[in-house]
């Protein structure tokens, strides 16, 4: 972009490339670079940890390069300590908000140029509401380390240039990029259209319109759980309908009021059709129709993203306990022993099953902490406080009741589970191949664009169809589709060439035991699928973005 790049140093902005792990020169000169500005300058540096922009609103996996550079001058003695300030940064409306989901549908994201940038501005003239900037509490590495000045003196003979990380600091410093994401989620405000969002989407799951007087209803408990766990909500309980109307009169590009219900601002597939050129999209060619309705409905799943910090373990353990609810019926109609008799016993049990939950997603959604026995018992809490879970100290049975709350809570999870069961029975339909008598059975290969377009493919096709369950139209967000594909290859499902970046099938641990387990929490939500109320849209009459 001409002049950018000399408007952008003056700033005190520095230049790095996207990617340069091959490229020893270039990697040693920038480590330099950033070791002087910390040891010899002592310039704060700010940088986005995730390394990259967040198309779905959630948190990604943190990078820490850049954050292993920073804090080299502290592991080689140079400073004593280095400070960490995590920045969370809150929007109304994103700016993005449109492009973010076309991208996310498949739509390559625009060239940036100059001339772009200047066109751009006149959006500036449109609604965005209010910005949240939130600076956590400053992290000292040294006391997050645990470290005393001895435990560095080892490394001051030897010249910074020549000084690598150890695997054991490499590892510190994960755990510290993890803690850096957390106090970033947690600094992050949860505006009234947010909940809006989580409230509204919890409705369509059971084909309810709402009208102002319910939205304030519903809002007004989601702000006293989100407050109960510890986040910041923006939201006025003194002027909560003015406040209803105003966030969506600003976002009156999803949603709008008619005949006093909110429902979403349709989309018009002839006009879609125009602007999209489908050949254009990285995955599959989607029809018209099926983007009319993925377009607000993923633009809606967006604020709800931001939510997901707080929402996603309360969910694990409602599925948690309506499994194990399920299991100690089974054994009393069985008139076998329960599973568990005692209150310790069957917290326990839950204890386990929720840790299971969050393995599968632990790259979906990053809250990875040193709190998870303490978030435990606190979701625990809630959960018995509105009403929603109770154990018997008596017996250990549990009772769970299937109120409000619980189908806001279980509904936000619900599209993640549709997307990774969608994508465990689209993996697992690709074909395997026996090799010769000579070799050893082999998987079929396959490529990661192989499975976006066979799965976009497949929801295109289920979305079409009346009686289908378990579908949801994020599952064709390219974004999470990349997410759950990789943590299928964490988890050992599937493996990945390295060179070639080819998939396959892995040997001894199939992918189906995992689709059995999603279909079994799937089957566990107390509500339709979501894709009823969407098809309904898709065949409304279509009117104006």
């Amino acid at each position: 972009m001409f002049g950018m790049g000399t408007m952008l140093r003056k700033t005190g902005a520095f230049f790095m490339r996207r990617s340069f792990s091959n490229d020893e020169l270039y990697w040693d000169i920038f480590r330099e670079y950033m070791y002087a500005l910390i040891s010899v300058y002592h310039i704060g540096v700010e940088f986005f940890i995730e390394g990259t922009r967040s198309r779905n609103f959630k948190a990604l996996v943190p990078k820490v390069g850049l954050l292993s550079m920073a804090l080299l001058p502290y592991f080689t003695g140079e400073v004593t300590d280095v400070t960490i300030v995590p920045v969370s940064i809150s929007y109304e409306r994103l700016l993005e908000e449109q492009l973010f989901v076309y991208e996310l549908l498949g739509l390559p994201k625009p060239k940036e140029t100059t001339k772009g940038f200047f066109k751009a501005l006149k959006i500036i003239d449109e609604r965005f509401g209010k910005m949240y900037l939130d600076f956590g509490a400053p992290i000292s590495a040294r006391k997050f380390f645990g470290h005393t000045g001895a435990d560095r003196m080892q490394r001051a003979s030897v010249g910074a240039h020549l000084q690598k990380l150890d695997r054991k600091e490499l590892d510190l410093i994960k755990k510290l990029g993890n803690e850096v994401i957390y106090q970033q989620q947690r600094g992050i405000v949860i505006s009234t259209f947010n909940l809006l969002c989580l409230y509204y989407a919890s409705q369509l799951y059971v084909d309810r319109s709402v009208n102002i007087d319910e939205l304030a209803l519903g809002i007004a408990e989601l702000k006293r759980i989100f407050e109960e766990l510890g986040a910041h909500v923006a939201t006025d309980m003194n002027r909560l309908k003015f406040e209803i109307i105003e966030t969506v009169e600003i976002h009156s590009n999803i949603v709008n009021f008619q005949n006093g219900r909110l429902q979403f601002t349709e989309v018009a597939a002839a006009q879609l059709a125009q602007e999209i050129d489908t050949k254009r999209l990285k995955a599959h060619a989607l029809l018209p129709q099926i983007m009319a309705v993925a377009v607000p409905t993923l633009a809606l799943q967006l604020y709800i993203n931001p939510c997901m910090f707080w929402l996603a373990r309360p969910a694990y353990l409602i599925l948690a306990a309506l499994q194990l609810q399920a299991d100690q019926q089974k054994g009393r109609d069985d008139k076998t022993t329960a599973l568990s008799s005692t209150y310790e016993e069957v917290v326990e049990n839950l204890l386990q099953r929720v840790t299971l939950l969050d393995g599968i997603f632990k790259h979906e959604f990053i809250i990875e902490s040193n709190r998870d026995m303490e978030e435990f018992n606190r979701n625990l809490l809630l959960l018995s406080r509105h009403g929603m879970l109770k154990i018997s100290s008596h017996n250990g049975q549990i009772s769970i009741n299937e109120n409000e709350c619980m189908k806001v809570i279980l509904s936000s999870l619900a599209p993640f589970l549709c997307v990774y069961y969608q994508l465990a029975v689209a993996v697992n339909e690709f074909p395997l191949d026996t090799c010769s008598a000579h070799s050893n059975n082999k998987y079929d290969e396959f490529s990661s664009k192989d499975v976006l377009i066979h799965m976009q493919k497949r929801i295109e096709n289920l979305m079409q169809q009346q009686h289908v369950t378990n579908v949801h139209p994020y599952c064709l967000a390219l974004d999470n589709l990349n997410i759950a594909l990789n943590s299928f290859q964490q988890a050992g499902y599937i493996q990945k060439n390295k060179e070639s970046g080819i998939l396959q099938h892995a040997p001894g641990k199939p992918l189906r035991t995992l689709e059995a387990e999603l279909l079994c929490y799937c089957q566990l939500l107390p509500f339709k699928q979501y894709y009823r109320v969407a098809s309904v849209q898709m065949n409304s009459m279509p009117s104006k973005l």
